[in-house]
């Protein structure tokens, strides 16, 4: 399998420097969180608030069949099985990359995908974009994501992994049906 291949799977993780396995998900995604809320988190007052550590805790929990997930218990899925097969070390950069994802997504998904609402979802745009819709449509702010948002952050994540990371999860999100809209690498 070529390096371009590996990025399409969860072959990418078994690079020496990435194998192993993470063991407590939550003590590696609360450390993430706690150092991002001193930059751009601080709406968290109580940091064990933040939704993301709030459904991994749950994720124990099996959702009902049928039951439409939202981004964030996606995001934890993914968090979920990554730290089966990832070292801490960078399941810790699994989890900055999926912080700053979600709030990239948070940042523009109402922007973006707006539009394309009913009155009635209309309605619910005060709140958190990933608490309120799935992920269909995630893989479509990529590209905010690498050129606006990263920009902002760059001292947190080199660019090409987390394009590699964008890659590798809009291919997760494809293999469980979550979405249906491929990225392109080139």
């Amino acid at each position: 399998m070529n390096k371009d291949e590996d990025i399409l799977s969860f072959a990418y993780f078994s690079a020496a420097e990435r194998a192993g396995e993470t063991k407590d998900l939550f003590s590696v995604l609360l450390e993430v969180v706690t150092h991002f809320q001193k930059s751009f988190l601080e709406k968290y007052k109580n940091i064990e608030m933040y939704p993301l550590l709030e459904n991994l805790k749950e994720m124990g929990a099996k959702s009902r069949i049928g039951e439409k997930k939202n981004c964030d218990a996606i995001f934890c899925e993914y968090l979920g099985e990554v730290g089966k097969i990832t070292c801490p070390t960078y399941f810790a950069t699994i989890a900055r990359f999926v912080v700053l994802y979600r709030e990239c997504i948070n940042k523009y998904g109402w922007i973006k995908f707006g539009p394309r609402m009913t009155e009635e979802e209309k309605t619910r745009e005060k709140e958190e974009y990933v608490i309120v819709n799935d992920a269909e449509f995630i893989p479509e702010l990529a590209n905010e994501f690498v050129l606006s948002f990263l920009s902002e952050h760059s001292c947190v994540l080199p660019v090409i992994e987390c394009i590699n990371l964008i890659i590798n999860f809009s291919e997760w999100l494809i293999s469980k049906g979550y979405t249906c809209i491929k990225i392109l690498k080139k």
